[in-house]
């Protein structure tokens, strides 16, 4: 992920929404690199990306696998910087 000079985006707000096919499951979001720094928003220190780092989505795939095309993950995230925080996004990506 690559954010606009001077964002960072929290790890707590990264949420997967959904996975399609639906009989595949989404596991543990890990982050890296995860820095910590102190939010003037909510006067605490926090965790999570600043300008550029890596998401990975541990993906946990059926015992038979279905026929499909392709994987789709939905993630949710919010970035902020030290004048202003966006409203929630959420992306799609599509996986073959």
């Amino acid at each position: 992920m690559t954010l606009p000079k001077g964002f960072h985006a929290y790890s707590d707000q990264f949420i997967v929404k959904k996975v399609l096919p639906e009989s595949f499951k989404a596991g543990q979001i890990m982050i890296s690199p995860e820095i910590e720094f102190y939010d003037k928003h909510f006067k605490k220190n926090r965790k999570g990306i600043f300008e550029t780092g890596e998401i990975q989505i541990q993906v946990e795939a059926p015992e038979t696998l279905p026929k499909y095309n392709n994987l789709e993950i939905q993630l949710k995230y919010q970035i902020c910087s030290e004048q202003v925080c966006y409203l929630p996004q959420t992306e799609k990506f599509s996986f073959r």
